[in-house]
């Protein structure tokens, strides 16, 4: 208890201990508030893409039997009957995907359509089927995120019904929110889209030159997924319109199953993926980390990148801890002299600088985490906070999609970089607390 004293009164006496705590506290809640911020951005990401995507993902393909002889890909319907009475699977859809290209909708003096396309606007086309869909994955979900009634679909249960005053003879696409925004398009608007047809015969015109397959269509809502990606280059139509537009009537280029919760995705799909080759059905099977592994891994690597730098910070600070010690011992030597001449063991000296930088880390450490704590459950007041003094807002909207800036701290992490930091401390006192344990007793007495 007489070192713990003797440790705290040397601490508070000299103001150069409270930059260290200062430096403790500031690299502590930085570390803190990025890594919880980008925790919360993957965990939202992974509910974005899952939600997305489905549990597992089936894509069929064509077998080429010779040179001049191809088996088409097996449609959906005998996909769907080959995975009848898997108790695992809860619900199958199918899903037509296409490139494409979004352009106005105008119509000529005689009454032909005007594609008018932006060079650089690839989107991608998806069909599909409403009725099945809300099983497997959250679109029905993401047509109702929209507070705007203005932009959001008219009837939710029903997203590909014609919107009010829209012409009835046209089809209806959902845009996503981000692509309806660059294109500043609304619910309402007639938009044109232009795509080619799968290679084969009639492929292409009389010409020679690549036939090009174009439609009118009327927007019927946006769409929030989540997703940065899908909101920004998808769009949606309804199955069987899909289907005809592309003319591959009873397509679908995946098949997306979703399964009872808690079934190990991995071991599942392997199961599955035998069941279909003893099925002579061929298709790939894939779970959702594997089709979107490489975007999440990005970035789960840029989380862990900022968290390493930022814990350098904390390194920093402890070396400055060190730099406090040493000089701690310097000024204390006639001390360190007097506690040696009343029988001090020299690992009671040397506890005594080590508890010095316990307790400058711990003090530091605490405030740190305390401060990042409450900065990263109210960071979406810090965010307004600094767009009225500075009129930059850090988070935008438009840009992360997300309303609220989404932060997650994991209570091991917390547990991780307080362990940490102490060790840390520790450490740095290692060279300043042996240095005083081997001062000689005369020597310091006789110190001026």
């Amino acid at each position: 208890m007489d070192r713990l004293f003797l440790a705290a009164r040397y601490v508070w006496s000299r103001p150069l201990s409270w930059v260290s705590v200062l430096g403790i506290w500031l690299s502590v809640t930085a570390l803190l508030v990025v890594v919880g911020i980008w925790t919360g951005f993957l965990r939202e990401m992974r509910g974005a893409v899952r939600g997305t995507t489905a549990d597992l993902i089936l894509t069929p393909w064509s077998i080429q039997i010779d040179e001049r002889r191809t088996l088409p890909p097996p449609p959906f319907s005998r996909i769907a009957e080959t995975a009848r009475g898997i108790d695992e699977i809860v619900g199958i859809c199918p899903h037509l995907l296409r490139p494409g290209l979004l352009g106005s909708g105008a119509l000529d003096a005689e009454g032909k359509l005007l594609v008018r396309v932006e060079e650089t606007s690839p989107v991608q086309i998806v069909g599909l089927d409403p009725a099945r869909e809300g099983s497997v994955t959250d679109f029905l979900e993401y047509v109702r995120r929209l507070d705007d009634p203005a932009a959001r679909v008219d009837d939710p249960s029903r997203p590909f019904a014609p919107p009010a005053g829209a012409p009835a003879d046209l089809p209806v696409v959902l845009l996503g929110e981000g692509l309806a925004s660059e294109r500043e398009l609304s619910k309402g608007d007639l938009v044109a889209l232009v795509t080619v047809p799968d290679e084969g015969p009639g492929a292409e015109s009389a010409g020679g030159s690549p036939r090009v397959l174009s439609g009118r269509f009327v927007v019927g809502g946006l769409v929030r997924t989540g997703h940065y990606q899908h909101d920004q280059t998808q769009l949606y139509l309804d199955l069987d319109v899909a289907r005809a537009f592309v003319e591959l009537p009873g397509a679908s280029t995946e098949v997306c199953v979703r399964v009872r919760d808690g079934v190990d995705l991995r071991p599942f799909g392997e199961r599955l993926q035998a069941h279909y080759r003893e099925s002579n059905v061929p298709v790939y099977v894939e779970t959702w980390r594997d089709r979107h592994g490489r975007y999440m891994s990005s970035i789960e690597n840029q989380r862990s990148i900022l968290g390493y730098l930022l814990f350098f910070f904390v390194v920093v600070a402890c070396f400055n801890v060190f730099a406090t010690l040493t000089l701690l011992v310097s000024d204390k030597t006639r001390d360190i002299g007097v506690l040696n001449a009343m029988g001090e063991s020299t690992a009671g000296i040397s506890s005594i600088f080590v508890t010095c930088a316990v307790l400058i880390t711990g003090v530091g450490a605490v405030l740190g985490t305390v401060t990042g704590l409450v900065l990263a459950n109210h960071m979406d007041a810090v965010n307004d906070g600094v767009e009225a003094l500075f009129g930059v807002r850090i988070f935008r909207p438009d840009i992360y999609v997300f309303q609220e800036i989404p932060v997650d701290i994991e209570p091991w992490f917390v547990s991780t970089v307080l362990a940490a930091t102490l060790v840390l401390a520790v450490l740095s006192a290692l060279i300043p607390a042996v240095r005083a344990a081997r001062l000689d007793a005369v020597t310091a007495l006789r110190y001026e």
